[in-house]
């Protein structure tokens, strides 16, 4: 709620048009110039990385753990604000569907999909930075660039069966086709 956000050190004069309702979360609230309506997000379901990732960098407050996808109250109905599925496609026609909606996708997926536009973030030295390969893999476009890792198993066998693998991925050809 409004309260529990500012017993949190949260300042809502950072948010102008607040419209002092938690049960909405209206584009109006960020800007007075936009629509009067709900914004509607989609992304990855949760219990997968990309939403753990997300969620965590973006929604989660430090007192408080509800996932976006949780169904809200607003007035007589209920409904979740929130469309989660694995199928990329699906999300691409959620957005395409609504003027409201937005989306978070894995940069390279985003790049396939003409119908996406990435947009840029303040990252946490104040500058507004475009995603793109260098910069996401510079960690410039923070909270959201990751680097890449990879996990085996500890095992003299399972090291020497995959060192043809690790040596292509760090490889020239490797990089290249990690920035496709």
């Amino acid at each position: 709620t409004r309260e529990q956000l500012i017993a949190t050190g949260w300042d809502p004069s950072s948010l102008e048009n607040d419209d002092k309702d938690d049960s909405t979360h209206l584009w109006s609230e960020l800007d007075a110039r936009c629509a009067k309506e709900e914004i509607l997000i989609s992304g990855k379901p949760r219990d997968t990385p990309d939403y753990e990732f997300f969620y965590d960098e973006t929604f989660k407050s430090k007192d408080e753990d509800i996932p976006i996808d949780t169904p809200r109250k607003t007035g007589p109905a209920t409904y979740v604000q929130y469309t989660g599925s694995d199928n990329d496609l699906e999300l691409v026609q959620f957005i395409a569907g609504s003027t409201t909606a937005i989306s978070f996708f894995a940069y390279n997926t985003a790049k396939d999909y003409d119908q996406l536009t990435s947009v840029p973030i303040q990252n946490k030295y104040g500058l507004m930075v475009q995603p793109d390969t260098s910069n996401i893999a510079g960690l410039d476009y923070t909270p959201f660039s990751r680097k890449m890792h990879m996990e085996v198993w500890n095992d003299g066998d399972v090291l020497d069966a995959m060192k043809g693998f690790f040596e292509f991925a760090f490889s020239k050809k490797g990089d290249e086709l990690v920035e496709s």
